[in-house]
């Protein structure tokens, strides 16, 4: 009980010591994440948090994928200005389908994974509220990855094989990200 209490007060402390700008809205455009949207905290000068969502959808011919993020981030602005290094949890959702036009055969290549994502970038006028402008880039580590299939194909046959060994891999496979663009606004 003790040590709640030391730690609500250190909180209470550092929080009150603190310049805050509140809360906002952002949204950006990148690789391979297209867009991305999420609502910022400015917990004080040094340090900010972001609740996100990452997005990518591309249909070709009788192909599509879909890929998602929904994230959690701390993000720590050392110099107490724009450039930061950040930390993030989410969770990775792929998924691709393909169809067959002869065959009219379809297989749908479903993976999920917890993701670890280290990042620094800017985000220029963030600790002044109002408007405010960015770029980042990171690495994205999945963990624990889930794949499924769901297939016409039997099980058998090597078309179905590599489909499972291919989602296996890229399931596992770390990716970097890059965000162009970020506009946002701090109420």
């Amino acid at each position: 009980m003790k040590q709640i209490r030391a730690l609500f007060l250190f909180f209470t402390i550092f929080t009150c010591s603190q310049s805050f700008a509140g809360f906002g809205v952002n949204v950006g455009a990148g690789f391979p994440y297209v867009t991305s949207g999420g609502i910022n905290y400015m917990i004080s000068d040094q340090w900010s948090a972001e609740l996100s969502y990452n997005m990518l959808s591309l249909d070709v011919d009788l192909a599509s994928v879909t890929m998602t993020k929904p994230e959690v981030a701390i993000k720590w602005h050392p110099f107490s200005g724009s450039f930061f290094v950040g930390l993030g949890v989410g969770q990775l959702s792929l998924e691709a389908t393909g169809k067959d036009a002869t065959t009219s055969l379809t297989a749908t290549v479903s993976i999920t994974a917890t993701t670890l994502t280290t990042s620094m970038g800017w985000l220029w006028g963030i600790s002044d509220g109002g408007f405010f402008g960015g770029l980042d880039f990171g690495y994205q580590n999945p963990m624990s990855p889930e794949t499924t299939i769901t297939s016409d194909l039997p099980t058998t046959d090597e078309a179905y094989k590599d489909a499972v060994e291919q989602g296996d891999k890229l399931g596992e496979a770390g990716m970097p990200l890059f965000t162009f663009v970020r506009i946002g606004y701090l109420f």
